[in-house]
C-alpha cells in the first residue's frame, strides 16, 4: 500500500460490499491485476428478483430492482408451497450503480496489506465476506455509515 485507503462514493460502497459481489470483490483485492485480466467481460449474476449485477469490459454495475408477489398459491395446491408466493412483477431497476473497473483496480491497491494478505488467506477457504465488508469500511467517505 502507498497511502491511505481510497474514498469511495457511498454508492459505491453499497455496490462493492453487496454479499452477492463478495467472491468477485475478495479475488480482485486478492489480486489487483484481476480488474484488468481476469473481470472484463466476465459476465453477469444476481438475481433473487433484488440485485442483479454486469461486468462489462470496463465497468462493474449492480442493478437493484423491486419485485412484489402478484399470485399465490391457493389453498388447492400442495402442501409445501400452499400461501407461499407464486408469480412476481418485477420493475424495472430503482437504482444502479457503476464503477469503472480502472478505479476498482486502483481502490483494491490501496487496500492495507495486511487485510489484503487476510483476504488472500480466506479466499482459498472461501471465507472472505466479513473481511470484504471491513474492506469497504476503510473506503466510505462518513465512518459508521452503513
Amino acid at each position: 500500500m502507498t497511502g491511505p485507503t481510497m474514498i469511495l462514493t457511498d454508492d459505491e460502497c453499497d455496490l462493492l460490499g453487496h454479499p452477492r459481489l463478495a467472491t468477485i470483490i475478495a479475488s480482485a483485492i486478492a489480486n489487483p491485476d484481476d480488474c484488468r485480466y481476469r473481470l472484463p467481460g466476465s459476465g453477469r449474476g444476481g438475481g433473487n428478483h433484488s440485485f442483479g449485477y454486469d461486468v462489462s469490459r470496463t465497468h462493474l454495475t449492480g442493478n437493484w430492482t423491486r419485485s412484489e408477489v402478484v399470485e399465490w398459491f391457493g389453498p388447492d395446491s400442495a402442501e409445501h408451497v400452499r400461501g407461499k408466493p407464486r408469480r412476481y412483477a418485477i420493475a424495472k431497476p430503482h437504482r444502479n450503480v457503476s464503477i469503472t473497473l480502472r478505479r476498482l483496480q486502483k481502490w483494491c491497491e490501496s487496500i492495507p496489506d495486511d487485510l489484503r494478505k487476510r483476504i488472500q488467506v480466506a479466499h482459498h477457504h472461501r471465507e472472505y465476506r466479513s473481511l470484504v465488508t471491513e474492506a469497504v469500511a476503510l473506503s466510505r467517505s462518513t465512518p459508521g455509515a452503513a
